[in-house]
């Protein structure tokens, strides 16, 4: 949904190659809604090397684009160029000469690929009344007319390429001069793979059970006994004159394609080799038995598990220092000034070995013992750290921005008088810290 043509292309020959399903391309139309009676849009007075061009260009786009997909086989030329001739010698309506330019085209640009080439219809009598006595008498379908070939031969760069296809319907209100018989086709196009040599693989052909049942069970049978390949139309639902394979109202014709001939994948692949004188590419051998899954690496040393040795004797550990404070308000003292918020808390001492026990402490005097008044400079250096109550910005007071490595503590870089009045219970005059 919502791909392009030639998206929509690609995709479904990618999907084909991943189930196994070769793909012939081929190009029915030329422009949409319309099925030329030509290879060119302008068929009064047949095709010029300028009505040419967009064939060939548009087999140009796709030999580029699939010529490397490994399951594209081959290039079905046009369809059907009912108002053509045959080996009249007029380069501008022989059908002919126009598949032998555009086959060698093709294979200049794609050089593997097999060259399919469509009939012509009744034109000039071809399949009735032809003077040439190549005729049976009855009339041909759309693109049936390839008897021509035998006296008219297609020449390719590489003949083993070509591949004549043409289209077979019949037994219907459509065509009713067409009895369907073992003896018409053999005339048509049955007996060229035995008398010329060029293989012939039946294009098209099926139709509504109702109308053609019989016709179709008589050509399954004479495709069986001429051991022919064919494409039966049409696998989508959507060809309102022949219908398709989708619905489950197309048992009948189930039934009749199961006992189709059927060839396998090796033994088409040495067919396309002797045709191309080449030896087939040997069929591959079962794959050896894989070794047995080597057992991980034993982990490295260091990842192995190590005896634990046992603990030695516990020595007296000294007292931890005090955590380092979390926000820069913690450590801000009235004492040490905005200097120590600025810089941040101090960094951790070095640890010391342990050192042996001191010898406990002389007897102090009372005086010493005695705990510290709430004034005087003393007593203020022994006052805990507290945060302060609103910290004045460094930058407001200052009117500069504090160094780089300050500028996450610049909140503390403050005065500190709510700070003193509430650590002290004095209003303290001290106009602020002091930056050391």
């Amino acid at each position: 949904e919502g791909l392009r043509s030639l998206a929509a292309l690609d995709d479904l020959v990618l999907r084909l190659q991943d189930a196994g399903i070769y793909v012939m391309l081929g190009i029915h139309v030329i422009a949409a809604d319309t099925n030329s009676a030509l290879w060119c849009q302008s068929v009064e007075g047949g095709c010029s090397s300028e009505d040419e061009e967009p064939l060939f260009d548009a087999w140009s786009s796709l030999v580029t684009r699939y010529c490397a997909s490994p399951n594209v086989i081959a290039a079905d030329l046009y369809n059907e160029p009912f108002g053509a001739t045959w080996g009249s010698g007029d380069r501008r309506t022989d059908w002919d000469l126009a598949a032998e330019r555009l086959g060698n085209h093709v294979l200049a640009r794609c050089p593997r690929w097999l060259i399919f080439v469509q009939g012509i219809a009744n034109n000039g009598g071809w399949c009735r009344d032809h003077p040439s006595g190549l005729h049976s008498g009855h009339t041909c379908w759309w693109g049936e007319a390839v008897h021509p070939h035998r006296a008219h031969p297609i020449e390719l760069s590489d003949a083993s390429k070509l591949v004549l296809s043409p289209h077979a319907y019949g037994d219907d209100s459509k065509n009713p001069n067409h009895p369907g018989t073992p003896e018409v086709w053999d005339t048509h196009w049955g007996l060229i793979p035995s008398e010329e040599g060029t293989p012939v693989v039946l294009g098209e052909w099926g139709g509504l059970w109702d109308d053609t049942g019989p016709w179709q069970e008589r050509m399954q049978e004479y495709l069986i006994d001429r051991g022919l390949g064919h494409f039966y139309w049409s696998l989508n639902d959507n060809s309102f004159d022949t219908g398709g394979l989708y619905n489950s109202v197309n048992q009948p014709k189930w039934d009749m394609l199961a006992s189709s001939l059927a060839s396998s994948v090796p033994g088409f692949q040495a067919a396309v080799a002797a045709l191309s004188n080449q030896p087939p590419s040997p069929s591959p051998s079962p794959l050896p038995p894989l070794p047995p899954r080597p057992l991980p690496p034993p982990p490295p040393l260091r990842d192995r598990a190590r005896p634990v040795p046992p603990a030695p004797p516990p020595a007296r550990q000294q007292p931890a220092p005090a955590a380092a404070p979390q926000s820069c308000s913690r450590h801000c003292s009235p004492l040490r000034g905005a200097a120590a918020c600025a810089r941040g808390p101090p960094p951790p001492p070095p640890p010391s070995p342990p050192s042996p026990p001191a010898p406990p402490p002389p007897p102090s005097s009372p005086a010493a013992s005695r705990p510290p008044t709430s004034r005087g400079r003393s007593a203020r250096r022994r006052l805990p750290l507290r945060p302060c109550l609103r910290p004045r910005c460094w930058r407001r007071r200052r009117g500069r921005s504090p160094p780089p490595a300050q500028r996450s503590w610049s909140s503390c870089g403050c005065w500190w008088r709510r700070c003193r009045r509430r650590w002290t219970g004095g209003g303290g005059g001290a106009a602020r810290a002091r930056w050391h």
